[in-house]
């Protein structure tokens, strides 16, 4: 008895666990499993996040190979229009010198 009035910190220590050690115990229980909760909710969005950006990587080379199809498809369309109107195209000086023979071979008094 003498042991237990001579440390009156034990005493104090004794008192507050009878009187708050359920409680601190739970208080414990719940901060440790909301940081489990905290812990496991990372690590859930980091792979969240890791998986948005390969699907965003892929989209950005479908796109991408889309595009160049497109592009490949427009540059041969062009090239072929430009040939096209290369095989056709007569410039002014032709097209008067050919129409100025064809009125002398409709009319050949201008001769």
């Amino acid at each position: 008895m003498e042991n237990s009035n001579s440390n009156p910190a034990a005493k104090m220590d004794a008192i507050r666990e009878i009187l708050f050690g359920q409680t601190v115990k739970e208080y414990s229980g719940q901060i440790e499993n909301l940081e489990l909760f905290l812990q496991n909710n990372h690590e859930r969005t980091r792979q969240q996040i890791e998986e948005m950006q390969v699907r965003i990587t892929e989209m950005l080379v479908r796109t991408e190979n889309v595009f160049a199809e497109k592009l490949s498809q427009i540059e041969e369309l062009t090239r072929n229009e430009l040939r096209r109107q290369d095989i056709t195209h007569i410039d002014r000086k032709q097209l008067s010198e050919l129409l100025i023979q064809l009125g002398k071979q409709l009319n050949p008094v201008y001769e």
